[in-house]
């Protein structure tokens, strides 16, 4: 009886032969569609909290000037880019998501494909949405294989699972043969670490955004390292202390991991964000707006709006009294009862309500006391097996709101069968995502010429037939202004 290829090979090795031709015409335009988010999202991020404490630090460390810096338009050595856009790429928590992992993919695999396009020049466009196709497909079996959630494991997947990511799409990028990309993926491996404690307990902690970073920094690190020659464990995501038996006691799907590689494509089911905070906040955030659409309620008339969830410590919602008053925007962008409040006032909320103004603002902390959180033992026992989003259970099944107005009138919301704007069955189409390009580009570290952000969206509406990423990387160049670091 002949022996299963351990996965780690079977992927560097699918890689590796991977062609352009071959990918789905909807995979490319899925890649270019989370190229533009991503970037929109390191763009925006660049004023976030503590970027620019991370920013003085690495220039500080100096280095080849060799790889762009989003959102400020210096350059860095390849690795320390690929940490500062990763790690911006997800500080407003406005990355794409795999609502059925759930894991982050975008915000780390991109940068380090664009680190090591720009590092190893004469790239097309072509190679790097292979590479990053691959790379964030891997993620995404990565995640779906997973049979506890990270919500009881405490492993932070776009983490853990970015390392794998972003190595395996680097690797591409570089050119790396397969022994090289095994290698490539076992020192991503030594390296593959991140937790969910930074955002439990309403401990808000600014190192939850740092952790995408260095799994952008590692993927490259890592690709770089193995095409010097340096080696890594072989047998890495399977292996007798490989990821999933170290990091998740065997408790896997093997076939979702290796089957049909390079045919059936999971990236395809990734949701894009609306708003800057965790995905599952948008499958409170659209029932409460349903419900004041459906029965024209203005926030005068709200006399208590009740929160269906999981269990007493969902992380959404406690401890109530930092879900309720965020103390800082991470403990905003991690609270049902903070969006919700700032949606039945102003609509869908957008990247200013979760700016230190934004979160004191008086008028929606007087909507968050009206607002509480109830156990349904239902959405308990999804959450438990991991499909209380998207639309294999949870809220798809159950309603998530409900709104109880002055006159003793009570509002339940429908269940989300779709799921929440901006997944694959309740989609953002490419006008939306660049109108999300533009926004964001106005939340940039250095003021950006709307020119400039206009010829982003072109080129990379049209990445397939760039000849050269050079191009890609000089409009968002432009896109990002010039900063000189004091």
């Amino acid at each position: 009886m002949s022996v299963p290829t351990e996965a780690t090979a079977l992927w560097a090795q699918s890689t590796v032969d991977a062609r352009f031709d071959a990918l789905p015409d909807s995979v490319v335009a899925q890649v270019k569609r989370n190229v533009l988010d991503a970037c929109a999202n390191a763009i925006a991020g660049s004023r976030a909290d503590g970027i620019d404490g991370v920013h003085r630090l690495q220039n500080e460390f100096g280095g080849a000037p060799e790889t762009l810096v989003l959102g400020f338009g210096d350059r860095l050595p390849a690795p320390a880019a690929a940490f500062m856009n990763g790690t911006m790429a997800h500080a407003l928590d406005f990355d794409d998501t795999l609502d059925e992992g759930p894991t982050h993919v975008s915000s780390s695999v991109v940068p380090a494909a664009l680190a090591c396009a720009e590092r190893r020049g004469g790239v097309g466009g072509q190679e790097l949405i292979t590479a990053i196709a691959y790379g964030e497909e891997l993620m995404c079996r990565l995640a779906l294989a997973l049979e506890e959630t990270p919500f009881i494991t405490g492993w932070h997947p776009a983490a853990t699972q970015g390392y794998f990511g972003s190595a395996l799409a680097a690797s591409k990028v570089l050119g790396l043969d397969e022994t090289r990309t095994l290698d490539a993926l076992g020192i991503a491996y030594s390296q593959s670490s991140g937790n969910t404690q930074c955002i439990m307990d309403g401990e808000g902690a600014l190192s939850k955004r740092l952790q995408v970073g260095f799994a952008a920094q590692g993927g490259v690190l890592a690709a770089l390292l193995a095409e010097k020659g340096l080696t890594g464990a072989r047998k890495s995501l399977e292996g007798k202390y490989g990821l999933y038996n170290v990091y998740h006691r065997g408790l896997y799907d093997r076939s979702m991991v290796v089957d049909e590689i390079g045919e059936r494509f999971e990236l395809m089911g990734l949701s894009f964000k609306i708003t800057p905070a965790c995905r599952a906040t948008q499958y409170f955030i659209d029932p409460a707006l349903q419900l004041v659409r459906d029965h024209g309620i203005t926030p005068d008339r709200i006399a208590a709006i009740r929160l269906f969830v999981p269990n007493e410590e969902f992380f959404l919602t406690a401890p109530l009294d930092i879900r309720r008053t965020p103390r800082q925007t991470v403990h905003a962008q991690f609270s049902a009862i903070y969006t919700v409040a700032v949606s039945v006032l102003r609509g869908n909320p957008t990247i200013g309500n979760f700016t230190p103004d934004g979160i004191t603002d008086p008028e929606v902390l007087a909507m968050t006391s009206r607002i509480s959180a109830s156990p349904d033992p239902a959405l308990a026992a999804a959450f438990a097996e991991g499909n209380m989003l998207g639309s294999s259970g949870g809220y798809a099944n159950h309603p998530a709101v409900e709104i109880t107005t002055v006159d003793g009138a009570v509002h339940t919301s429908r269940p989300l069968v779709n799921g929440a704007k901006g997944g694959p069955d309740n989609p953002v189409g490419w006008t939306e995502l660049a109108d999300k390009f533009r926004d964001c580009a106005q939340n940039a570290a250095v003021p950006v010429d709307e020119r400039a952000v206009e010829r982003v969206i072109s080129v990379v509406a049209d990445l397939e037939n760039v000849r050269d990423v050079a191009e890609v990387i000089d409009a968002l160049t432009a896109a990002s202004g010039a900063v000189t670091v004091q």
